[in-house]
């Protein structure tokens, strides 16, 4: 630069402008970098079918899955790995048949590790936690409860026959 544009922008209070410029132009490569980053290594893959699903679950890949069936729809996202198995969120979506006071359940959601041996990561709850597991064991045992005391006269004498 010549000096009389260098006194001009001196002047003008623009001293050192080609560090700033650098500094600024270094700042917005590292913010597009982050996002460009978080973008990719938070996407989720969406699967269309169950064995897209498996896939997904030999690597702890970030896939997703809807499941419908009679019952009821289910939502699967494998957020990481467990360690020994993968991380699943699990969220009851609707209740398609069955009780309606089970509607409660809908919307909620738990994590699951789950190792693939069959079936599917809400039939093991002792491997879940959150909302939605601990409110259907709540369920699970008001159930059992009222069973035993509907039935209390049969199962004492059932005990007494042993």
């Amino acid at each position: 630069m010549t000096s009389k544009k260098r006194d001009f922008f001196e002047a003008q209070g623009y001293r050192n402008i080609g560090k700033r410029v650098l500094i600024a132009l270094l700042v917005l490569v590292v913010v597009v970098v982050t996002f460009v980053g978080y973008y990719f290594y938070s996407s989720v893959k969406v699967c269309s079918d169950y064995q897209c699903f498996l896939d997904g679950l030999e690597g702890c890949d970030k896939v997703s899955f809807v499941r419908d069936d009679l019952k009821a729809s289910w939502y699967y996202e494998i957020v990481g790995d467990g360690g020994v198995g993968c991380n699943v969120e699990v969220m009851l979506l609707s209740i398609n048949e069955g009780s309606v006071e089970n509607r409660v359940f809908e919307g909620k959601s738990m994590v699951c590790g789950f190792v693939w041996t069959g079936g599917y990561p809400e039939d093991d709850l002792f491997s879940c936690s959150g909302v939605l597991r601990e409110e259907m064991q709540e369920k699970i045992i008001q159930d059992m409860h009222s069973y035993l005391l509907e039935n209390i006269g049969e199962i004492k004498e059932e005990f007494r026959g042993v």
